[in-house]
This record gives C-alpha cells, sequence and structure tokens, in this order.
C-alpha cells in the first residue's frame, strides 16, 4: 500500500484484518516514491492518495503503469487524481478511466452537499453488501472527480446529483489483470461503507476466479440434434456470487 498522507486508510485496515497477507504500507512522506524494484515484488499495489491535491505524480505514475504492465493488479483511489493526469495515456491505461468533469463542491449549501450520493450500477464482488445508493460527503472530499470508463473499463457506480453525470467507480478485468479506479477519497464515505468497500476489494484484487461462465454438471448424457439441453451453471465474477 502507497500512500501520501498519515492518517491510517480504510485499506490499511482492511489488509491487516486477514490473516494470510503480507501488507507492507509506504508513505510518501517518508519514502518518497518507491523504486519499481521494491513495487514489482508484491502480488497487488493500492495507491491511496485520499484528497492529496499532489497526488499521483510522474515518477508515481511511471512505477504505477510499470508494475500494471507487470503484475496487473492495482487500486487507485483519490480526488483529483483524473484531473492531474488528464492527458495522460499511460495512467489512463492503469485506471481505465478519464476525466469527464472536475467537481468542486468548496461553494454549495449544505442541503446540496447532502442530496450527492453514488449509485451502484453494476452486481460485482467489490460492491456486495454497500447500500444503494452509497452515502458520500462530500464536506470530507470536496473536489472528486467525475469520469468515464476506457480501454474497456466498466462503470461500477455513477455520481447521482450536482449536475454530476459521470462514473464514480471504475472497474477492469481480464485474464491475468484487475484495475479498481476511485476517483474520490474513500474516507468521504460512512466508516461501515468505507469498510466494507475497501475489504471487498482486497479480496477481490486478490481472489484468483476469472469471469469465465462455467458448466458444473449436464443434465444429460447425450444431446439430441434440435432438442432442448439442461444445463445447470454457476456465475464466478472474481469470487461465487448469488442472486
Amino acid at each position: 500500500i502507497v500512500k501520501t498522507y498519515d492518517e491510517v486508510s480504510a485499506f490499511e485496515t482492511a489488509a491487516s484484518a486477514k490473516a494470510n497477507l503480507c501488507t507492507a504500507v509506504a508513505s510518501k512522506s517518508v519514502t518518497g516514491t518507491p523504486p519499481a524494484s521494491y513495487v514489482n515484488q508484491f502480488d497487488a499495489v493500492i495507491w491511496s492518495t485520499g484528497t492529496d491535491i499532489a497526488n499521483i505524480d510522474d515518477s508515481d505514475a511511471e512505477v504505477l503503469s510499470g508494475y500494471y504492465n507487470a503484475k496487473g493488479r492495482v487500486i487507485v483511489e483519490g480526488s483529483d487524481v483524473a484531473f492531474r493526469h488528464s492527458n495522460d495515456e499511460r495512467l489512463q491505461d492503469v485506471i481505465h478511466a478519464k476525466l469527464k468533469n472536475d467537481l468542486l463542491f468548496s461553494t454549495m449549501s449544505d442541503s446540496d452537499i447532502n442530496s450527492f450520493d453514488i449509485s451502484l450500477t453494476r452486481l460485482h464482488p467489490v460492491s456486495k453488501g454497500l447500500p444503494n445508493p452509497l452515502p458520500f460527503n462530500a464536506s470530507v472530499d470536496i473536489y472528486p472527480d467525475d469520469v468515464e470508463p476506457v480501454n474497456q473499463g466498466a462503470e461500477l457506480g455513477a455520481w447521482n446529483g450536482l449536475g454530476a453525470n459521470g462514473s464514480a467507480l471504475v472497474v477492469y478485468e481480464d485474464g491475468t489483470r484487475r484495475t479498481l479506479f476511485l476517483p474520490f477519497s474513500i474516507s468521504a464515505l460512512q466508516a461501515a461503507d468505507r469498510g466494507l468497500l475497501a475489504s471487498n476489494s482486497v479480496n477481490w484484487l486478490l481472489d484468483n476466479t476469472n469471469l469465465d461462465i462455467t458448466a458444473e454438471l449436464v443434465g444429460t448424457t447425450y444431446f439430441l440434434f434440435g432438442g432442448a439441453v439442461r444445463l445447470d451453471v454457476t456465475v464466478y465474477n472474481g469470487g461465487e456470487y448469488s442472486w
């Protein structure tokens, strides 16, 4: 976990609760940008910038891009990351999103701020168990990013209110790579919600189940041309998921 602030992040808390994980935390105020040779030793990387305006600089982006191309499992979280890298195709390839609108709530009334939340738009292990809509405290994070998926990224949640019309959670997965992008500070969520989101995200990031639909049982031992065949299937989406 790489972070640009000193407070304990929700991702640190979630990772430390997993008995089978060996977690290292690098605070950029102490270490600077961790070298690629160090980062590439890990199975997954979480880059958390919260509401830090400096967020991800060019050196960070280079290390993240190199890690993604080599290992491929990344969570990026923080407001203004998409804004700062609006013309950076290298980082957009990692987060599978680009800026749609830069949001700023410093001049909003309390009633306006309280009307802003996240609508969950897709069933996914990352969002399992979260309330829908997902409350968002815009007084904690006054400049989240309104983004749109690119490079086969998929929206998990959309901003709702205050004129925002873009994505608030973007995910990507292929045979080996997984990326989750949160274009806001996870601290702007309620404590229980951010804890669950962080825990779900860590589990999904490290899970090795893919998105394929696999047939577990064929209900007959032969096929009749033109006839109906019953198949029982289990759908996997980063872990077994039931509806």
